[in-house]
């Protein structure tokens, strides 16, 4: 729920301190290839605050994708549409 930290194959990829915003994360440096296994791993640390309004547990409990995207492709939150006055 909070505090996640993300690695790949060993390679840390990064650290969320809240659990109800979305984010994402390039795995593509770090994949192996060839049929060789890839290891993601996930640490969620909610010890620092135990109760939310919402939920008081810890750890993934919502949907979680992992994205396959071609070479060139628009950015996750990279475009938008916005009204002009």
């Amino acid at each position: 729920m909070e505090n996640s930290e993300v690695w790949i194959n060993g390679h840390y990829l990064g650290q969320r301190p809240y659990g109800y915003s979305s984010f994402s994360y390039d795995l593509k440096p770090h994949l192996n290839f060839g049929g060789r296994d890839n290891l993601i791993a996930v640490r969620a640390d909610n010890s620092h605050q135990p109760n939310s309004r919402w939920y008081t547990g810890s750890g993934i409990y919502r949907h979680t994708w992992l994205v396959v995207t071609s070479p060139v492709h628009v950015a996750q939150w990279g475009t938008y549409v916005a009204v002009s006055r």
